[in-house]
């Protein structure tokens, strides 16, 4: 769900705010948008010398092409539950402890 979050980001906001940072506490999302799909796309979209499949192959695909076409945001990682205040926002949205209508106030 992260992946497609951020997918959403860049999608929406991507022509808008081409500076926009995203700020993300996975390491598999942040490395795989900003270093391992080029890779994986020089690779046939595989992974490692074994030409292991990708996963979430879809949404990896879907992000690199909504970059090619020229949409951009900037992916920053940040520490889960380490007191930034996005970031705990976000995972209580995310677990349902607090409401849309709750963290706009």
């Amino acid at each position: 769900m992260e992946m497609k979050a951020i997918i959403w980001a860049l999608e929406y906001y991507g022509d808008e705010f081409p500076s926009a940072i995203v700020y993300s506490d996975s390491s598999y999302c942040i490395n795989t948008f900003t270093d391992w799909m080029y890779k994986w796309k020089n690779n046939g979209w595989t992974r490692g010398k074994k030409h292991e499949p990708v996963e979430n192959l879809d949404l990896v695909k879907e992000y690199y092409n909504l970059e090619q076409s020229g949409k951009s945001i900037v992916l920053r990682k940040v520490a889960g539950h380490s007191g930034n205040q996005g970031n705990e926002l976000a995972d209580a949205l995310a677990t349902g402890r607090m409401k849309v209508k709750e963290i706009v106030k």
